[in-house]
């Protein structure tokens, strides 16, 4: 089975080592993101936000080998932060940011990025590792356990899809479908307030971990690809594009992986190549299609470098910006407020008080500011730009810290979910998960704290706790042997 010491150096060797003596091994890429950020800022020049990204690349090889749970599990949060700083290396070298009418330079933007991303990603590995501890021994059994349930589980899935898709047909008979229609995404979104569309599209991500444990089991494999086509293909027809077919692959993968992990101590390399290549290969090609390339392959491959040159454009605005003189109460004041009021929880309402047209409005001119806010779109990656336009400094390294623990903890729950067959509890911390990345790319905490996320948290953690159907059943048979009992 190989030596599982390879799988655990962030938290594991002798039951006492703490994580911090472990987490030493990632201390050289933190100071070489930490020199970069003092290059930025006493030589300007492209090569820092090249830099960043190649720390941020060698760091995530790193935590492959070192702590290759965390890795699987965070690896479309991973990828994210590469197109970011990807973005960033564009920005830096001076190219253009349409949607703000500005051109970017140097300005060290990036390598703070680098920098922030490394140390809260460290945080989110605490949990995870410390769960891989304790279930790394039963999910390399996981393949045996889930053969008796697969089957249902499978039949459940398809079911789900079936309906959502029966639900999506009749909404494309009447309103087209965008990929066909060239209908953006976020208008056709708009028409189609008030009715089950959002929620379908939204939770699609949710139900890709479940998918997973359906191709990790032999009896289903095939079943469980048919599955995760049939997502890909709803979600592409319906103008999705990247994160959320990121976030589909990255947990459909995600099970076997694991399984596989657990089992031989290391990451297969093989599998663990086709999933970017799956990525690649779909979402390219969506993308082209959802920016016109039947029409015009030229203005789609424009536009695409367009979208890949601004995917940093808010953060590296705000950086430039730099943090406010004191923390905007008012601001953090009505966002704390929204996350007990989930009918308030609408961007259009809450307009630029605090999120996403809060830093759109900044830097954003007013008639694209009050189209996007008509429209309920934005830009991408607003998170880290609010927190520090709000609350400083501080503020985003707390807030930033807080929301990297909860996605960590809930990822560690969702493994545990899926060890123990706890299918209904890993729908819960699937959807946790699912608003965290909401959150990361909105800037609106109330889908990472508000009071449904902390309820669904809540469910989660009742449904992993609660005796399974074969305990109960167990329980209840020596009940039914006794003399008088039929």
């Amino acid at each position: 089975m190989g030596d599982r010491r390879h799988t655990t150096d962030l938290s594991t060797g002798p039951a006492e080592r703490p994580i911090v003596e472990a987490a030493t091994r990632f201390l050289p890429w933190i100071a070489a993101a930490a020199a970069t950020c003092i290059g930025a800022a006493v030589a300007p020049s492209p090569a820092w936000a090249l830099a960043a990204f190649a720390i941020f690349a060698g760091f995530c090889l790193t935590l492959a080998r070192r702590a290759p749970a965390t890795f699987l599990l965070l690896a479309p949060l991973l990828v994210l932060r590469l197109t970011e700083l990807g973005s960033g290396v564009a920005i830096e070298s001076g190219a253009a940011m349409v949607e703000t009418g500005t051109i970017g330079a140097p300005s060290g933007a990036f390598a703070h990025l680098c920098l922030l991303s490394l140390l809260v990603i460290l945080a989110a590995a605490w949990p995870i590792e410390r769960m891989w501890r304790a279930t790394s021994e039963r999910l390399s059994q996981a393949r045996l356990d889930w053969t008796d349930t697969a089957p249902a589980l499978a039949i459940a899935l398809a079911a789900l899809l079936g309906l959502g898709s029966i639900i999506l047909a009749f909404l494309a008979i009447r309103h087209g479908v965008p990929l066909i229609g060239h209908i953006d995404r976020f208008t056709y979104l708009g028409q189609l307030e008030g009715t089950p569309y959002r929620s379908i599209m939204m939770n699609r991500p949710v139900i890709a971990p479940l998918i997973g444990v359906v191709i990790a089991t032999s009896r289903t494999r095939r079943a469980g690809l048919g599955l995760l086509g049939w997502l890909l293909l709803m979600s592409v027809l319906f103008g999705e594009k990247f994160t959320s077919l990121l976030l589909i692959i990255g947990g459909a993968t995600a099970p076997s992986l694991l399984v596989r992990l657990a089992r031989g101590g290391r990451l297969p390399r093989r599998p663990l190549l086709l999933a970017p290549a799956m990525f690649a290969i779909i979402s390219l090609p969506a993308m082209l299609l959802a920016y016109g390339a039947i029409d015009d392959s030229g203005a789609a491959w424009r536009r695409l470098g367009e979208r890949a040159a601004v995917q940093g454009q808010l953060w590296y605005l705000a950086d430039r910006a730099g943090p406010p003189r004191e923390v905007d109460v008012p601001a953090l004041r009505a966002d704390l407020i929204s996350w007990f009021r989930p009918a308030e929880q609408h961007a259009e309402r809450v307009g630029p008080r605090f999120g996403l047209y809060y830093v759109m409005a900044r830097f954003t001119p007013t008639h694209r500011l009050k189209v996007a806010e008509r429209g309920g779109t934005g830009f991408v990656f607003a998170l880290h730009p609010y927190l520090l336009l709000a609350g400083g400094v501080v503020g985003l390294l707390l807030g930033t810290l807080m929301i990297m623990l909860t996605q960590g903890w809930a990822l560690a729950l969702l493994l545990r979910s899926l060890v123990a067959g706890r299918w209904l509890a890993a729908l819960a911390f699937g959807r946790v998960i699912n608003s965290c990345y909401a959150g990361m790319a909105t800037g609106y905490l109330w889908n990472i704290f508000g009071v449904k996320t902390l309820v669904t948290f809540a469910l989660g953690l009742m449904l992993l706790s609660l005796p399974d159907l074969r305990t109960i059943l167990g329980r209840l048979k020596p009940l039914s042997a006794e003399p008088g009992i039929t």
